[in-house]
């Protein structure tokens, strides 16, 4: 957001009394805050938790098939010797 020119903005919103943005208006306020409402997002620890459980099968997942696939091929080179 302060490369979009709104450095105060995410002060303000985390709380920061020096900001400018505390003097602003409230229509001000309200128009800076459509402009920059899509680039926010917010911490979700129940759904990072899930990505990371998801993560970690799939991890499992590609080790099993990797052990897999390296068996099968010392077994290929086992019978080309």
């Amino acid at each position: 957001m302060s490369d979009l020119g709104y450095s105060d903005f995410p002060e303000w919103y985390i709380g920061h009394s020096g900001s400018t943005y505390w003097t602003k208006k409230e229509l001000e306020k309200a128009e800076i805050f459509r402009k920059v409402e899509p680039l926010l997002t917010f911490l979700n620890i129940v759904q990072l938790e899930r990505q990371g459980a998801d993560i970690q099968s799939k991890v499992g997942e590609l080790e099993e098939l990797n052990e897999s696939l390296r068996n099968r091929d010392n077994l290929k080179d086992d019978a080309i010797a």
